[in-house]
């Protein structure tokens, strides 16, 4: 229980992240076009799979944990969440893009010239179109961090351990009770995403 848990919540955190920073920096981008042609750079995100990142931030901390002292649960945490928000914000930049791209330039000017600040824009013109797209997102996100396994298996601690990781040794247990229970969870889980 502790590891669906733990899973849940860094899935649900790294999901919030992702979309909200992302959302700024599309909203960012959109207000300064020099800043535009930059945002094409991100593609080279998507040319590296998850668990090359993962390795990466496992190089970057494994030169720090001498200088700040002995490894501790929180740094698993850290490094699986960093990850996650290197992979999945250009994701969501570039789900988001098209979407804003299409906003009518008449309806933020009618917005504006109402008086209304940046506040007021997004929660009236931007957030109503992009809303459904949002939503998927965190679908999206949420079910592929929750059941992942090549980033807490290689970044993650061993307690608490992630759900993908609990799953892969049950699975791969030698015990043929502990594969059956394990196959039930896993549909269970399955089911749970898909209604």
């Amino acid at each position: 229980m502790s590891s669906v848990l733990y899973s849940l919540a860094i899935s649900v955190i790294a999901t919030l992240l992702s979309i909200s920073i992302g959302v700024m920096i599309v909203r960012r981008v959109l207000v300064n076009p020099h800043v535009a042609k930059a945002i094409t750079r991100l593609n080279i995100s998507f040319y590296y799979p998850h668990f090359v990142v993962a390795l990466y931030v496992y190089l970057l901390f494994s030169f720090i944990y001498p200088y700040i002292g002995d490894y501790h649960k929180i740094y698993g945490t850290f490094e699986i969440l960093l990850t996650y928000l290197l992979k999945e914000i250009p994701f969501v930049i570039f789900y988001l893009m098209v979407t804003y791209r299409k906003i009518e330039r008449a309806e933020v000017d009618v917005v504006r010239l109402s008086g209304g600040g940046t506040w007021r824009l997004f929660t009236t013109v931007e957030f109503p179109k992009i809303a459904p797209q949002l939503a998927e997102l965190a679908v999206i996100l949420v079910s592929f961090i929750w059941t992942a396994y090549e980033i807490p298996s290689l970044v993650g601690n061993s307690f608490p351990a992630f759900l993908g990781v609990v799953f892969y040794q049950g699975y791969y247990a030698t015990d043929i009770s502990v594969q059956v229970t394990t196959m039930f969870w896993m549909l269970v889980t399955s089911l749970f995403f898909y209604y």
